[in-house]
């Protein structure tokens, strides 16, 4: 028996043992998370002049917008103007002002498909606007949903340390049986 390889081994051991059982980490980390929720699921309405939707909707949202218009006495595709505005720009353009901060602004369209992000909590509108052709009324089908992102706390383990623990058992092992099988040199003098 050596007695200088057998005190190595039984230290690496040792130490392999303290990673393996003490070596996991607990971590917390901030993960992101998309949330969606449902403002008009594929709502149906007629349009004469013009019409609206309203939504109270907080800061920094993400909205998006989908819909298609049609003409109802033909069954063809048709078209109109289609804006988003806040409270107060909504009732300047009832008023007919023509100085009116559009968040979102399409001419003579036939589908809708867009997003916009919130500047601020208001009163939003959605208004379809039929006055340059009143002549047939059309028909929309409008879905609109939102967007907004929370950050969950998450808990992990990080075992990084319990992976250096299972070479180390083995090379230890190898060291403490070499200090016990190897016989010691005996010197006479």
């Amino acid at each position: 028996m050596r007695g200088g390889p057998l005190l190595v081994g039984i230290v690496i051991l040792g130490l392999a043992l303290l990673l393996l059982f003490f070596g996991t980490q607990t971590r917390t980390i901030d993960v992101p998370e998309t949330q969606t929720k449902v403002l008009f699921d594929r709502s149906t309405f007629t349009v004469g002049d013009s019409t609206y939707r309203t939504s109270e909707l907080t800061t920094n949202l993400t909205v998006l917008c989908s819909g298609s218009v049609m003409i109802p006495s033909t069954n063809n595709s048709g078209d109109l103007d289609f804006y988003v505005m806040d409270k107060a720009n909504f009732l300047k353009w009832q008023a007919g002002e023509r100085s009116v901060d559009l968040i979102v602004q399409k001419l003579t369209v036939s589908q809708i498909e867009l997003s916009f992000v919130t500047p601020r909590e208001d009163t939003y509108y959605f208004v379809f606007d039929n006055t340059h052709s009143t002549l047939f009324k059309k028909e929309v089908i409008f879905s609109a949903s939102y967007q907004y992102t929370t950050i969950q706390h998450k808990t992990i383990e990080d075992r990084t340390l319990n992976s250096y623990g299972y070479p180390l058992v083995v090379v230890g092992a190898v060291v403490t049986i070499y200090g016990l099988v190897r016989k010691s040199e005996v010197t006479w003098a």
